[in-house]
């Protein structure tokens, strides 16, 4: 099963971006419908899970901003 991840649409993908995760995409796209009306700028992105090797399920997790240490 996926989960969804309603975020900020002009956002770099971040944990920071993420307002709410859903199991269900329907769900998801309905809340994401009612924030645009609105005004919010928002989309819904599928961060769950992938069948891996010997089809266990694996996590695909958000791209995570690392900061430079300069």
């Amino acid at each position: 099963m996926a989960t969804f991840a309603l975020m900020l649409r002009h956002s770099r993908p971040s944990p920071e971006a993420i307002l709410m995760l859903l199991d269900e995409r329907r769900e998801a796209d309905e809340i994401a419908f009612e924030l645009r009306r609105h005004g919010q700028d928002v989309t819904v992105r599928e961060v769950g899970t992938t069948t891996g090797t010997a089809g266990r399920r694996e996590w695909v997790p958000l791209p995570v901003s690392v900061p430079n240490e300069d």
